[in-house]
This record gives C-alpha cells, sequence and structure tokens, in this order.
C-alpha cells in the first residue's frame, strides 16, 4: 500500500465521499503533494475497493456519484498503518492528522517511536555534515 492509499482510507474514515470529492481535497490541501492526478487516485481507489478496504453504497453525493465507505479490512489496515513504527519522517506527519479517537491509545507509542526516527535522522545528518 501507498501512502496516497492510507491517505484515501483516512479520508474516507472521516467521511464518505466519492470520487470527485476525494480528488477536491487533494487539489484544495496539502495533501496536493501526493496526487491530485485522476490517473492516480481512480486507480487507487479501484485498487482499493478490489482489496476490499473501501466500498460504494447506495448513497450518492449530489452529483449523482456513489460514496466510498470504509470497511472492516479498510480500517484493520489503516489501524495498523497507524501503529506501525515510523519509518518514513515525510510519512510521519500524514499518519499523525488520521489519528482519530479510537486511536487515542496508539498517540504516545507513535510520537515515542517518531522522536526516536528522528533524532536517528539528525544523527544521520550530523555524520554526513562532518
Amino acid at each position: 500500500m501507498t501512502p496516497l492509499s492510507y491517505a484515501l482510507l483516512g479520508l474516507v474514515r472521516m467521511q464518505p465521499r466519492s470520487g470527485y470529492a476525494l480528488r477536491k481535497v487533494f487539489e484544495t490541501t496539502p495533501l496536493g503533494d501526493y496526487s491530485s492526478s485522476p490517473g492516480s487516485i481512480y486507480p487507487a481507489l479501484k485498487s482499493l475497493e478490489k482489496a476490499g478496504m473501501v466500498r460504494t453504497r447506495d448513497a450518492h453525493d449530489v452529483r449523482g456519484k456513489g460514496l466510498y465507505h470504509l470497511t472492516a479490512a479498510g480500517e484493520d489496515a489503516l489501524h495498523k498503518w497507524l501503529r506501525a513504527p515510523v519509518g518514513d519522517l515525510g510519512e510521519a506527519m500524514l499518519r499523525f492528522a488520521f489519528f482519530g479517537a479510537d486511536d487515542l491509545d496508539a498517540i504516545p507509542p507513535f510520537l515515542d517511536s517518531f522522536e526516536a526516527a528522528a533524532e536517528a535522522q539528525a544523527v544521520g545528518l550530523a555524520a554526513f555534515r562532518r
């Protein structure tokens, strides 16, 4: 799974949305760094749907498009990603943005892991500078 896939899961968990509405979030927020291109978002949604992590329901947006909803498998994948040790500092802030009320117990270990990864990065940068 890519950071884009996890961002889509996180956004759908926050609020069921159509593919168009998801694209708009990427176009109008810093998430655009991950891609607002229809050529990446729609295939990622189809892949998540094929994997059983999201599904569309009968509810539609104002444009008549089906809304994506998170499935139990998608919720499980998102929870595992949020609770994984921090390895990529660039992805850490994305992960932190998607912690919800059900994830409060995971925030302190996440922050400890983030601190350790940042310290390791700082040591590596200091060695590079020398």
